[in-house]
């Protein structure tokens, strides 16, 4: 019997160091894996190099399209078998998603994590890169984490899982292919940072809680137009998901507080702590009232959390009768150097394009002006920053994209223009002089 990985197998191949001309059976364990991660060409090397095989196998969480292609092609009669009734979830897993804005997933991601202190759990993203930023952003923000995914050697994965074990972490944040090897009862939560792009993953993920009987939480984090995605998802799994707000700064401190009540009130402290301690305790707090002693104690506890949330914002997303995003902020005017010339005729056009390629709802886009070779737009100030990374990372018709501030185009071609008589006011573009230029060019005039 030989395990082996297609890309060595057939380096073994190819160097003449293996003969696979007498091998009788063909297994492909994570078939739907291997396919993901692009070893096609690589699989249909190894078994056309099977010329002997009599039975090939293959082993599969989900059973997509392309897994049955290879069955099509490479076995004459072929039988598909479910160890268990297909598409059904364990039924103590409570399913709970939040609808929030593409740009503002990262920090409601942080705000369930905050609200839910006692978390044991596992958050997934769809790709690697995305799994390690992820992780090293909660990191330097104090969350017990680690990324867990298939660029990381069989070294490091095994101190991860060694550390998540014995709780040293409190989270992973994992891709799919990486999680398929955990094996742990006691996961309370599951948090997908990002629905699966196949619907039968979803329960693959969400069974990674409620295991041994016990209940777990799989909750996820949408933006608007995801919800029909989760429609999808509920017919395929045949339960009613429940739509949960993204909780106020107000109720993370009161959920911390009430964790923190819990663990004092349930902590047991070694025998000998007292003898050696207490008195010390008594003589340095003796002057303090009992009721002032614990609101200090608390405040050490909660002082971060409290300053953190104190002025948190609205992150559910929800709009108004007039299409407007009902948490409240600053607009921006953002320039894009494309305009009707490059095919962007119409004010709907630009907005459609804004929103498809960032996700975003189109009702965030407002107060278009559309030109020959440049556009204007407004959005939410919160949103700003997060609109000009992802689409200075597009190209529009072969075109790359540069984007903007508005005024801080206006402020660097005011201070070009004021060098010479002076410039054409406009409905985008401010002239913005400073004292000297002003009266520099009145005196010429």
């Amino acid at each position: 019997m030989v395990v082996a990985t297609p890309g060595r197998l057939i380096d073994l191949l190819e160097r003449k160091a293996l003969s696979l001309e007498g091998v009788q059976y063909v297994v492909l364990d994570e078939a739907d894996e291997m396919l993901n991660m692009g070893f096609r060409d690589d699989i249909d090397f190894i078994l056309k190099n099977t010329v002997a095989r009599e039975h090939t196998w293959l082993f599969s969480a989900t059973m997509n399209n392309d897994v049955r292609g290879i069955a099509k092609r490479f076995m004459k009669e072929w039988k598909e078998f479910s160890v268990a009734a297909a598409n059904t979830t364990n039924e103590n897993i409570d399913h709970q998603y939040f609808v929030t804005q593409r740009h503002q997933r990262f920090e409601t991601l942080q705000r369930l994590l905050d609200f839910t202190p006692g978390i044991y759990g596992i958050i997934f993203t769809r790709t690697k890169q995305d799994c390690q930023e992820i992780a090293e952003k909660l990191m330097k923000q104090g969350y017990h984490v680690s990324p867990l995914h298939g660029d990381m050697d069989q070294k490091m994965r095994s101190k991860v899982m060694e550390r998540f074990k014995n709780r040293s972490l409190q989270a992973i944040v994992a891709t799919d292919v990486a999680a398929r090897g955990i094996d742990v009862n006691d996961i309370t939560h599951v948090i997908n940072y990002e629905l699966p792009d196949d619907p039968e993953v979803y329960t693959h993920r969400s069974g990674r809680t409620a295991r041994a009987g016990k209940s777990g939480i799989c909750m996820s984090i949408v933006s608007p137009k995801e919800i029909s995605t989760i429609r999808q998802i509920e017919r395929l799994v045949k339960q009613r998901f429940n739509r949960s707000d993204i909780p106020d700064g107000a109720e993370v401190v009161r959920k911390r507080l009430f964790y923190y009540l819990e663990q004092i009130e349930t902590a047991n402290p070694q025998k000998n702590f007292a003898e050696v301690y207490l008195q010390s305790i008594h003589d340095r707090f003796e002057h303090m009232e009992k009721d002032e002693l614990i609101k200090r104690l608390i405040w050490i506890q909660l002082k971060e959390t409290i300053d953190n949330y104190q002025n948190a914002e609205d992150l559910n997303a929800g709009y108004d009768q007039q299409g407007g995003n009902r948490s409240e902020g600053r607009s921006v005017r953002l320039f894009m150097n494309v305009g009707s010339k490059d095919g962007i005729e119409s004010n709907d056009k630009l907005v459609k394009f804004v929103a498809e390629a960032t996700d975003l709802e189109p009702g965030m886009i407002f107060r278009v002006t559309v030109r020959e070779l440049s556009s204007f737009f407004n959005v939410r100030g919160d949103a700003a920053e997060f609109i000009k990374e992802t689409l200075s990372q597009k190209k529009f018709k072969g075109r790359k994209i540069r984007i903007e501030e508005a005024e801080q185009r206006s402020n660097d071609q005011g201070r070009d223009r004021a060098k010479s008589y002076g410039e054409r006011r406009s409905g985008d573009f401010k002239p913005r002089y400073g004292k000297s230029d002003s009266q520099k060019i009145n005196k010429r005039h």
